[in-house]
């Protein structure tokens, strides 16, 4: 997320190229294929990426980055244990690599993990 918003807020997505793209429909696919978030929660992270990939318009407010990164961290960290845990390992996600990260643990007491 912090690669979009740096990109929008210091550069005006000037450097805009299919690795932002390619970034945006990573986090479309895999956010709105999660059966963690109900309807509504998905109609906004479907808006937020519409927002986002929009170049011409860079976002610079932080409301839309900021929201997407809570559905993957903080008050929707859940996503992050159902992503790395039965599924995710295709995706080579481990709980030791979200901390490399600086993400919180995911898995306090899952033995997946």
């Amino acid at each position: 997320m912090e690669k979009l918003r740096d990109e929008a807020q210091r550069n005006g997505n000037i450097n805009w190229d299919t690795g932002h793209e390619i970034f945006i429909g990573y986090l479309r696919r895999h956010l709105l294929s999660a059966p963690l978030f109900d309807e509504t929660a998905r109609r906004e992270i479907e808006t937020d990426l519409g927002r986002l990939s929009a170049f011409e318009y860079p976002e610079t407010s932080d409301a839309p980055y900021d929201r997407l990164s809570d559905r993957v961290t903080g008050a929707d960290l859940s996503i992050v244990c159902a992503l790395a845990g039965s599924g995710g390992r295709r995706w080579g996600m481990r709980c030791g690599s979200w901390r490399a990260l600086h993400w919180r643990p995911c898995c306090r007491s899952s033995a997946s993990c």
